[in-house]
């Protein structure tokens, strides 16, 4: 949350636009969302690296099943017009941070970690009017279908229907395994502030990756898929997330207000 307690961030870019996704990339997606979420098994991952989204998928399940088992919603974060999951590490940092292995463990008595959790959301939604708790079928159901939107950009990309990432970047296609040369976009990212540290998420679950530092600018490379972006450092204590989502490839940078 902002060091001074509310959201002002922004950025020169305009809505998010989904027209430039083929029905075929979809699909795909569709199909690969299903065997990541371990719905079904195929051989629509094929090629394409998901290494990072294998990541969130486990994160999200395991704070899915941790926080259902204490009797709580999910945190969201407001972008446009919808909330999308959020880590419960963002939460709780840089106060008094949750150590989720003692939660999945149960080192201390379930209610110690059910007073804790609901104390830091209520002060959450107190600091930050984009922050929420939704129901877990509400999480679960946007993790889901902005997850295929995500990958219906990077599978759109890969196949060149919507522009071709120029980079080449080395990164496992699953996780765990060797890096290849995967296609990348080189990416910049500016702020108002000078010196501020910048993170990435996949516009379905806000997990807070380290993109670069220190504004301005911050240049980096990701893969083609659908991004927020957040700053922290300086008057931030904490990652405070921009509410426009950016697709790469696409516009080469955003200026956060910040």
């Amino acid at each position: 949350m902002p060091g001074g307690g509310t959201w002002v961030g922004g950025s020169s870019m305009g809505p998010f636009d989904d027209d430039a996704s083929d029905d075929e990339s979809r699909e795909r997606a569709e199909q690969v969302v299903d065997e990541l979420l371990g719905r079904q098994q195929s051989d629509a991952v094929g090629s394409l690296s998901v290494a990072d989204i294998e990541n969130d998928v486990e994160t999200f399940g395991q704070q899915l099943d941790l926080l259902g088992a204490l009797g709580l919603g999910f945190p969201a974060l407001a972008v446009g017009d919808e909330y999308i999951p959020m880590s419960l590490q963002l939460v709780s940092q840089p106060r008094r941070p949750i150590d989720l292995d003692d939660i999945q463990f149960l080192r201390l008595p379930g209610e110690w970690y059910y007073d804790r959790i609901r104390r830091d959301f209520e002060l959450a939604e107190l600091e930050n009017d984009r922050f929420r708790t939704i129901p877990a079928e509400a999480a679960q159901e946007t993790f889901r279908s902005r997850l295929v939107g995500f990958l219906t950009t990077r599978i759109a990309a890969t196949a060149g229907r919507i522009g071709w990432p120029a980079q080449a970047i080395q990164l496992p296609l699953r996780r765990g395994g060797r890096r290849t040369a995967v296609p990348g976009c080189t990416f910049t990212v500016t702020a108002n502030t000078s010196g501020l540290r910048v993170h990435w998420s996949g516009a379905y679950f806000a997990s807070g990756k380290y993109f670069g530092h220190p504004t301005n600018p911050a240049v980096s490379t990701l893969q083609s898929g659908d991004y927020i972006f957040g700053v922290d450092g300086g008057s931030y204590t904490s990652i405070v997330w921009d509410h426009t989502v950016v697709k790469l490839p696409g516009t080469p940078s955003i200026h956060l207000l910040y």
